[in-house]
């Protein structure tokens, strides 16, 4: 595969604040990349820097092989940009505009297969539309010219579930065809089973980097037993410690934080339960324990 987005040292300051602090990532062509963190990351100035609507105050961005701010227009014709605050000219009707994105980007599509997928209506003005209508014109803004690299801010915002999950199938269709994916999201539920690796930001720098395997914190799961008497509990406790991070138990519950499913699974083989749930870890649980892990002096290994 080849390098389709590259940043080599990139860095952001606004006076004495630093937004981003030498960030270096290569996504390649064909792969959806989430790029994880919570708000205040520094994961929209990073997209910015991307679509040259920031200069850097240091290092540089590439897309497509063009210096993101000095050939900036060459690099948003390859893009498909959905902003996380969509907003668009209220007196337009849908349709009118992607009509003028259309002629402006050389294309005869006008959306209106995406529309009816997201069930937007384009006849209406945007004025009257709620902010899920607006984030359904921001996705066939985004689409419907087939660009090679999606550039994603948060796209499931103010989508219900169900739109949410005809997005994630559309983003991998779209691969399928051979678009990259730039995936930004502060939400670890939706980009667990898309995205081929991920990176991690925190107060602006790269703190993990890899497959979701290969970054362990995001391998955990949290697992809630509720067991018939407190004799089964204490010997749930004992059966998941050697393989758990951390076990607390209240009475007849049990909660342990495993990174291996099967083998705790299999360690609870036999005892009597009345319920077990298994959730996946939310993000921002990861962060805090990164956050715990450098207070005791664990180091940080991007890659």
């Amino acid at each position: 595969m080849s390098t389709i987005l590259r940043t080599d040292g990139l860095s952001k300051s606004y006076g004495a604040h630093r937004a981003l602090s030498d960030l270096d990532l290569a996504v390649e062509r064909g792969e959806i990349f989430g790029f994880l963190g919570p708000n205040g990351a520094g994961k929209s100035t990073t997209i910015r820097l991307l679509l040259g609507l920031l200069r850097p105050s240091a290092g540089r961005a590439q897309v497509c092989g063009l210096d993101c701010w000095s050939r900036s227009r060459e690099v948003r014709s390859r893009v498909g940009y959905l902003p996380g605050d969509v907003r668009f000219p209220e007196g337009l009707r849908g349709v009118d505009l992607v009509r003028q994105l259309a002629r402006l980007r050389g294309v005869h599509d006008e959306g209106g297969e995406l529309a009816e997928r997201f069930e937007l209506s384009l006849d209406r003005r945007i004025r009257a539309y709620s902010k899920g209508m607006r984030q359904k014109l921001g996705i066939v803004v985004a689409f419907f010219h087939e660009p090679e690299l999606l550039i994603l801010d948060e796209p499931t915002s103010g989508l219900d579930p169900i739109h949410q999950r005809r997005l994630l199938d559309l983003i991998s269709e779209r691969r399928a065809r051979g678009a990259t994916v730039f995936f930004s999201s502060h939400v670890l539920s939706e980009v667990e089973g898309i995205c081929d690796r991920v990176a991690m930001l925190r107060a602006g720098r790269l703190i993990r980097c890899g497959t979701l395997d290969e970054v362990e914190e995001l391998r955990r799961r949290r697992f809630t037993l509720h067991l018939v008497d407190e004799a089964a509990a204490v010997a749930a406790v004992e059966r998941l410690a050697p393989l758990a991070e951390a076990v607390e138990r209240s009475g007849r519950l049990v909660t342990a934080d495993c990174r291996n499913v099967e083998e705790a699974v299999e360690a609870l083989r036999g005892l009597d339960r009345s319920t077990l749930r298994i959730e996946a870890p939310r993000l921002e649980d990861v962060f805090h324990s990164l956050y715990l892990s450098k207070e005791r002096g664990v180091p940080e290994a991007v890659q």
